[in-house]
């Protein structure tokens, strides 16, 4: 080994070092502030009253209904069983049928948890919440974003309020993100053998059929292949690649739903749908066991739970209390009431918001508005082969597409956390125009004017967390 290849050998693994370092510290700030007041309230939050009430029923085997599909409340109720809570009935939301109106509405109990472990499947949903941080590192260095600005959005991510909310309570979001960003991180990494990549992404749809919306970064690689005018051989095993993803995440998908009529018994799965629903479909009079149900009730059943939550994806038109549309989600609006405190009670007495951090936020919507002015003019250039800015393309179509079916196809109620998976990569493009703008590269060519300014960037962006921290803990 010559001195040169010694000093580079020398140089890379001070960087390595330094980057893992870095790496530990963001991973114990995203612990400590996922965890911290983690069983605060003792009663259910949010959405928490449907998912924890559905894991619940998965442990003693009741039939119900839900929009999503199992594998997010199968990860809960594996964890109430690991600890070996011995439940009865659960419910800690009630759904009902309203003819006049032809749809299902559902309403909390307002009643504490007690003896339910929701200490145990909020920590797991945290733990989603932490590996979001490591897996947001990661996928910004497979698209080619520098080790800095990489680091950077890792910071980012681990101190936005927003996130930190939804991946700390029994919510499916933790579990849904970090599944499709790592199926993006392996199709990058080897896009010729998708097969991991599609099984990670199915994985993901089978916790929430929203994820499809991570399919957009790949159609925009696919775009960028086009306009480049690559080699026909290169983009046609890249057009392969990406079907067989699809494929693969598919057939996931279909199977985890195709497996929910065996987890609580055919004929209470029918008699569920019929009294939410108001249907009349008849009960089988072979033995409750689907595998000797017939065939074709077997497959009506799954059509009609597959339809009925399709349709709630999109739903009907109008906004519910706290609601709002697309756009005024860049400008941070509406921040959601997750938990209404209660004056009387000083065990639960604080408000739990969804709110972001005010840093992130809005300077991560300035690095969208950057990107849509500046894209036309790197296109051309991208399309000359004059420069290759992959991780710009793939973060800003990122950002467009997973928004684009809230501006186009859903009617549904929509709310704040629906921007959620458009913010990661708004804060990716954040990290990449911040990156460019400082030059910043890796560890052995940080200048102290560099220094600096980071340090200054990750001071705000920590006031920013601390200023919407009493509505993410309820102080």
């Amino acid at each position: 080994m010559t001195s040169t290849d010694l000093a580079a050998a020398t140089i890379a693994s001070r960087n390595k070092k330094f980057t893992v370092c870095s790496l530990i510290v963001i991973i114990l700030i995203s612990a400590c502030v996922h965890f911290y007041r983690i069983s605060y309230p003792a009663m259910a939050v949010f959405d928490e009253a449907h998912f924890a009430t559905y894991a619940a029923d998965y442990t003693i085997h009741k039939a119900f209904f839900d929009i999503h599909p199992a594998l997010g409340k199968l990860l809960y109720a594996g964890a109430v069983w690991i600890s070996g809570a011995h439940l009865e009935e659960t419910q800690f939301i009630l759904e009902q049928y309203d003819p006049l109106t032809k749809e299902v509405t559902d309403t909390a109990n307002g009643i504490p948890y007690n003896n339910f472990p929701y200490v145990l499947l909020r920590s797991l949903s945290a733990i989603a919440g932490v590996l979001l941080v490591l897996v947001f590192y990661w996928f910004l260095r497979t698209i080619g974003v520098g080790n800095l600005g990489a680091l950077l959005g890792t910071f980012f991510v681990s101190l936005d309020n927003a996130l930190i909310t939804q991946t700390r309570f029994i919510l499916l979001d933790g579990f849904l993100w970090v599944l499709a960003l790592s199926a993006l991180i392996f199709y990058f990494r080897k896009p010729q053998r998708p097969l991991l990549a599609g099984f990670l992404w199915g994985l993901a749809l089978a916790v929430k059929m929203s994820a499809a919306v991570f399919a957009g970064p790949i159609l925009v690689y696919q775009f960028m292949l086009f306009i480049r005018k690559e080699d026909p051989k290169i983009r046609e095993r890249e057009k392969k690649a990406f079907f067989r993803f699809l494929a693969v995440g598919l057939v996931v998908v279909a199977l985890v739903v195709a497996i929910n009529p065996l987890l609580s018994g055919f004929n209470d799965q029918i008699t569920t749908l019929n009294g939410i629903f108001g249907f009349n479909f008849k009960l089988t009079t072979t033995p409750s066991a689907v595998f000797t149900a017939p065939f074709k009730n077997y497959c009506g059943l799954l059509l009609v739970e597959t339809l009925e939550g399709l349709g709630n994806y999109v739903g009907a038109l109008g906004l519910q209390n706290n609601g709002s549309p697309w756009y005024l989600w860049p400008i941070k609006q509406i921040p959601m009431t997750y938990f209404d405190g209660l004056p009387d009670s000083p065990l639960h007495s604080g408000n739990i918001i969804l709110d972001g951090n005010p840093v992130v936020w809005y300077a991560s919507t300035l690095a969208i508005v950057f990107g849509l002015i500046a894209c036309f003019w790197y296109a051309k250039k991208y399309a000359r082969g004059a420069d290759d800015k992959k991780s710009f393309f793939i973060l800003l179509g990122g950002y467009v597409l997973t928004l684009l079916p809230f501006i186009f196809i859903v009617r549904r109620s929509t709310f704040l956390y629906h921007y959620l998976p458009s913010l990661l990569f708004a804060i990716g493009l954040l990290a990449w125009f911040i990156a460019r703008a400082l030059k910043l590269d890796d560890f052995d060519t940080l200048t102290k004017k560099q220094t600096l300014v980071m340090v200054a960037i990750c001071a705000l962006v920590f006031v920013g967390f601390l200023s919407a921290a009493p509505g993410t803990y309820g102080l």
